[in-house]
């Protein structure tokens, strides 16, 4: 009798549950755009408008605005197109990137002096640290 007791208040729990949830009881949340803590990634247009105005400090040549349009135009992630106007406006950052992508290169143990350089834009540390990364992480070197 006593085992009968507790599956029955079990299924009655079990019941409860399944018709909140049935109901609507436990909605899940809207889901909201990447964040990371209290960084949100731009949308792609604003992270194609600040990539443009740093190409445009950096290097104004006509070709690379249209290169940067090329870039732009694919269906890429938008770090990686951010990557590949930071390679065409700084010939570092391309050295760097390309590196960083080989498989061949061996890791590095240290931090490369172009993401430390406060000469540099914080835009383009920061986004080459990201691309930097990612590429990095790529090969699997943690």
């Amino acid at each position: 009798m006593h085992w009968l007791t507790r599956t029955l208040a079990i299924l009655a729990c079990a019941v409860a549950l399944t018709g909140s949830v049935l109901a609507g009881g436990n909605k899940p949340a809207p889901k909201t755009a990447s964040t990371f803590g209290k960084y949100v990634a731009p949308d792609a247009e604003t992270a194609r408008k600040q990539a443009r105005a740093w190409l445009v400090k950096a290097n104004s040549d006509k070709a690379a605005l249209k290169r940067f349009d090329t870039i732009w135009g694919d269906d890429r992630p938008v770090l990686d197109k951010v990557a590949r106007t930071l390679a065409l406006g700084d010939r570092d950052a391309a050295r760097l990137l390309a590196e960083a992508r080989d498989p061949e290169s061996p890791a590095p143990t240290a931090l490369p002096a172009i993401l430390k350089d406060t000469k540099k834009p914080a835009y383009f540390r920061h986004n080459l640290g990201l691309a930097y990364g990612k590429a990095l992480s790529q090969r699997k070197i943690y």
